[in-house]
């Protein structure tokens, strides 16, 4: 029997039928190996290599498929998110950005609570200065409308221009922020250092037991994951297990903002 697994995030449960199981004793090998490796290099005080050039395309897809689950478990109930952009006037290395964007946040939760959660992403700019892209939920309506003329959020930001837009939490906005991701991976300054960062309260995908979520997926999600029809369904080859049965079902009313 091949490997099996379910995942979801937010509204959307994707099924994986694999046709080899994993070789956990091989993955076990590995991670015994790397451990001792480790050790190793910390007892003879050898430096790691530094990181160089930009994240490996199989790798790169990893990172933008998790990142969307991310994203799509937070675009549920009834409260959507603001989309804020935060431009640094000026140009510094994206650590000291992050530094920034962190010392924005603490005061936010200051002044508007702690039950703030957000992810964000970075981008350069062309001249060289990094701004961000936020998804943030818990903000003030009313506050957000006063930005153009008051320029509240400017003056905690304190580094540059902010931009607020209010959305419908359209689950099309995974695909959106997703974008900018895939932008920041391809970029070799950004090589070892964060793709994207999410507040500790963002809500997380997770994954389901396989048998256990089928047997009661009516009950559960409402639907039949064996017998109703997926909104997407493919079959793709994976290096080592073999040709793989994805499915992908919305638990909503609403099949038509899969992005």
């Amino acid at each position: 029997m091949g490997y099996k697994k379910i995942v979801q995030s937010g509204n959307l449960i994707e099924v994986y039928e694999y046709e080899k199981d994993i070789n956990r004793k091989a993955i076990q090998k590995a991670h015994d190996t790397k451990f001792r490796n480790e050790q190793l290099r910390k007892r003879h005080h050898i430096e790691r290599a530094p990181r160089t050039g930009v994240v490996r395309p199989d790798n790169a897809r990893k990172r933008k498929k998790s990142f969307i689950r991310l994203v799509r478990a937070n675009l549920v109930g009834e409260t959507a998110p603001v989309f804020l952009t935060l431009t640094m006037y000026e140009v510094r290395p994206l650590r000291d950005a992050w530094l920034a964007f962190r010392e924005f946040n603490q005061r936010l939760r200051r002044n508007e609570g702690k039950n703030l959660r957000y992810i964000a992403v970075p981008e350069f700019q062309r001249r060289g200065a990094v701004h961000y892209h936020v998804l943030i939920w818990g903000l003030n309506d009313e506050q957000i409308k006063k930005e153009p003329e008051l320029r509240y959020y400017q003056s905690l930001w304190q580094r540059g221009f902010v931009d607020c837009l209010s959305t419908d939490g359209s689950p099309k906005l995974a695909g959106y922020l997703g974008k900018y991701l895939s932008k920041a991976l391809l970029d070799a300054r950004l090589s070892g250092q964060r793709s994207y960062m999410a507040s500790q309260s963002a809500l997380r995908p997770v994954s389901l037991p396989f048998e256990a979520a089928f047997e009661h997926s009516q009950e559960a999600f409402g639907i039949d994951l064996e017998n109703d029809t997926p909104i997407k369904e493919m079959v793709f080859q994976h290096k080592w297990l073999g040709d793989c049965h994805y499915r992908i079902f919305d638990i909503t009313e609403n099949k038509n903002d899969l992005p």
